[in-house]
């Protein structure tokens, strides 16, 4: 590259830049995040979340384990909230169920294993704080309910099932709502699947097929014990009401072990278990059952059972080596999981699976075996990052609800909260503090609407601006530049420190009086560039593999330039600086002024022609410099009216000519920039917070640390009252910058 800019061809100007970026499958884009509330974080029970025209509503188990629905209008902030009679233990089989009806009158059950009937609705339409218990819904075999489930009919009827009874002694019941009486009916006179006090069905479905049928499958269970599953069972119907086998022959209801159809006699402890069970569909409509059992070694296989001309047949997928011997009452951890077998558009099958040895993916299936000849890499459904507990606290975990039902901006949403793994519903000695239930709106990468979200944490330090975070052997830092007045400097000078971001504990400080560094890490290596004073010409380097102990040099001297804040990252040809000019005019123009030096060994820097700037034609300052997918992104400060200052983002691919981003300011002034996110703040200094003025956000930089990009920022009156502070932004450092512009 020497010191020429790399151009692309400049006649087509701008659009060329747009055109060359191709969009990146992946991760979707985290659009919005919003805290609802701190939540029981025990032991993980289903919360649900369900988006109606331009509402949303929310239940779930608060710190206290109550009971409680909130909702919001798309686009608050606030939520209203309702506490209802109603408190959990330990079972995680007491989820809650929610579900609107055609008038607009909310529906919940919820927080039964066994226990007599719990439903709520609402006495005006979505409006939670009008909930009232309703004591019966048909008034008989009310007494044992478990699994409560609101789902629609084949003519859009609101449909509540449960289970009445117990494992290993139950019979499933569905009701029908009367509109018009705001009553529940049955929806047949008999249970649909009954044990006859011997035994009780698990069941999955009703699933519409693409028939125009319903397909229901299940497994008996003798005792409460998961040991006792046995003999997978199916009935279709075109109703709900009528039932048939896979041959068309009715079936009298309620459907028994004697009376149903068995598809795989897969016998008591043969390794078949309740939660693993999924009906899925072939490219001529064909019905699969999938699940697990043991194999003639006694080892845990998947296997699917597809209905063919003949019947049923039985196929093995897997070919594991292993054996998942489960046992006794309880929630049990899914050790093995099989999914529903799916339709490939090249004419393959597929299906998703995990194992607890063998880690998870998704097959490709051989449409005529079923065994795998592949593999298929899904795009993530949301941030890979999000996945990690957020709680140091051993044991926790991560737990999504989906939208039961859906929004009209063009977002999917989710709720995400952390909790210990299921006990088998048994009480700890202990319970953990509460987590915080948070709901996420992700749109899909390269064709997102809004720009992604930025979650700011708030202050962490008084008198600190300057700062680059940077991972360095595996742990995340964030580098500093210590000024003078900086209130726990008693050295009367300036330096750089590091401080580990977990932890809080500063490295020893280095480079005593210089100022305005930044920090680049590659190959165990930290490279640091600062200046010996506000607008000095020349720009040093510190070199350190342990952050220790420092090397020092002089990367790049430019006689009668005043020089600022600096950025480094690595580009296709060598590594390339970010540079802040404050001075001579002729080359900054209206002050400041972005120029741009090049390098191939980190220590050795060179100026780039003057092509190769932004901008002279107005201020921007504080650059932070990234090479991604092809083009460089720069973060920058822009100064506006008000007076305010305000970060901006902008890409090139040549250095030379710069897109705008589609959305406007990367962040901008807000309450948020006020809280309090260093617990070792005093008393003093957060009053001090409290009564800044406040007119920035400026001096940006990020770096991904574990799938999550971590972002330094600082905030307050941009003339000497100032305030370092960190966000994030709930995803991967790539899909945060692409996801600012255009990409066809």
């Amino acid at each position: 590259m020497g010191t020429q800019c790399r151009l692309v061809a400049l006649s087509a100007g701008l659009l060329l830049i747009s055109s060359a970026v191709r969009a990146v499958p992946g991760e979707p884009i985290v659009v919005e995040a919003l805290d609802i509330a701190p939540v029981w974080a025990g032991h993980p029970v289903g919360f649900a979340l369900l988006t109606r025209g331009d509402q949303q509503f929310v239940a779930y188990y608060d710190a206290e384990r109550r009971m409680t629905v909130a909702s919001r209008h798309l686009g608050e902030r606030d939520w209203q909230r309702v506490v209802l009679p109603e408190t959990v233990g330990w079972d995680s089989h007491n989820y809650i169920a929610v579900h609107v009806d055609d008038d607009g009158f909310i529906h919940l059950s919820g927080n039964l294993h066994g226990h007599p009937l719990k439903y709520f609705r609402t006495e005006r339409p979505l409006d939670i704080g009008s909930f009232l218990r309703v004591d019966r819904m048909v008034g008989e075999r009310e007494d044992r309910v478990t699994y409560p489930r609101f789902f629609r009919g084949p003519n859009n009827e609101l449909i509540f099932t449960y289970r009445d009874g117990q494992s290993g002694n139950g019979e499933q019941l569905f009701n029908r709502y009367d509109h018009g009486t705001q009553t529940w009916r049955r929806l047949m006179d008999e249970p649909l699947l009954s044990g006859g006090g011997a035994m009780n069905a698990y069941f999955t479905g009703p699933t519409l097929g693409p028939d125009g049928r319903y397909h229901l499958a299940w497994m008996w269970r003798d005792e409460p014990g998961c040991e006792t599953n046995h003999d997978l069972s199916y009935a279709r119907s075109a109703d709900l009401v009528h039932w048939e086998t896979s041959r068309g022959e009715a079936l009298e209801l309620p459907i028994t072990l004697g009376t149903g159809e068995i598809v795989d006699p897969v016998p008591v402890r043969g390794g078949m278990i309740n939660m693993n069970l999924a009906i899925g569909f072939d490219h001529e409509a064909r019905p699969l059952l999938s699940y697990h059992k043991f194999d003639a070694e006694g080892n845990t296989q998947a296997y699917s059972a597809r209905l063919e001309d003949d019947g049923w047949r039985i196929y093995q997928t897997s070919d594991w080596e292993h054996r998942w011997e489960f046992s006794g009452g309880g929630s049990v951890p899914a050790l093995v999981q099989v999914g529903a077998v799916g339709r490939e558009p090249d004419g393959s099958l597929s299906q998703s699976w995990s194992h607890w040895l063998h880690g998870s993916g998704t097959w490709r299936l051989d449409p005529e075996t079923l065994k795998p000849i592949g593999s298929i890499v899904r795009d993530p459904a949301r941030p890979p990052g999000l996945n990690q507990p957020e709680s140091a606290l051993e044991g926790m975990g991560v737990r999504w609800s989906g939208d039961q039902g859906s929004a009209q901006n063009g977002t999917s949403y989710s709720l995400r909260w952390e909790t210990l793994s299921a006990n088998r519903d048994q009480p700890r000695d202990a319970a953990p503090p509460p987590s915080i239930l948070r709901l996420y709106g992700f749109q899909p990468r390269g064709a997102n609407t809004r720009p992604p979200v930025i979650v700011k944490a708030g202050a962490i330090e008084c008198d600190l601006v300057e700062a680059t975070p940077v991972v360095f052997k595996d742990r995340l830092y964030r580098f500093e530049y210590v000024r003078q007045q900086y209130t726990a400097n008693a050295t009367g000078d300036s330096y750089f420190r590091f401080v580990d971001v977990a932890t809080g504990e500063p490295t020893p400080a280095f480079a005593t009086g210089a100022h305005l560094g930044c920090a680049y890490v590659e190959d165990g290596a930290v490279w640091v560039y600062g200046l010996g004073g506000w607008g000095e010409s020349v720009i040093r380097l510190w070199r350190s593999s342990d952050l220790r102990t420092w090397g020092e040099s002089v990367a790049l001297e430019l006689p009668g330039w005043e020089l600022f804040n600096t950025s480094v990252c690595r580009g296709p040809d060598g590594y390339i600086m970010a540079i802040e000019v404050g001075a001579p005019p002729e080359v900054v123009g209206n002050a400041f002024t972005m120029r741009f030096a090049r390098s191939d060994d980190l220590a050795h820097w060179e100026l780039l022609p003057a092509e190769c700037v932004f901008t002279r034609e107005r201020y921007s300052a504080c650059p932070a410099l990234r090479w991604q997918n092809g083009l460089y992104y720069m973060i920058y400060l822009e100064a506006l009216e008000g007076p305010q200052w305000l970060p901006y983002i902008v890409r090139s691919p040549d250095l030379v000519h710069w897109e705008p981003n589609r959305f406007g300011p990367l962040m901008e002034v807000s309450p948020e920039d006020k809280r309090f996110a260093n617990p070792r703040l005093s008393e003093a200094e957060r009053d001090h917070i409290l009564a800044a003025q406040n007119r920035n956000n400026s001096d940006v930089d990020l770096c991904e640390f574990r799938g999550r990009t971590y972002i330094s920022y600082a905030w307050g009156n941009q003339i000497g009252t100032e305030f370092l502070a960190e966000a994030e932004y709930p995803g991967s450092l790539d899909a945060f910058l692409e996801a600012w512009f255009n990409n066809p």
